[in-house]
């Protein structure tokens, strides 16, 4: 059991104030966005430059769009 995250098995089970887990983090998501509107399409835009920047300094530029493709799964 891990008490950091709410496994989306468990979406659609009405359990936190009547609402489910989705609903929880779609207000989270809305809240975040809302808040942090100003950094949208500007730093936001500029950490995707870096990405791109690096992964070509790394001889990997396809992982400047999309980050990794060819690095192990999840778990590994």
């Amino acid at each position: 059991m891990n008490n950091e995250y709410i496994s989306l098995g468990c979406g659609t089970i009405l359990c936190i104030k009547g609402r489910t887990p989705i609903h929880c983090y779609s207000d989270y998501m809305c809240a975040f966005r809302d808040k942090f509107s100003h950094f949208l399409g500007d730093t936001i835009v500029y950490m995707l430059g870096s990405l791109k920047a690096a992964a070509e300094n790394y001889g990997k530029p396809e992982w400047g769009n999309i980050g990794p493709t060819d690095a192990g799964e999840y778990n590994n």
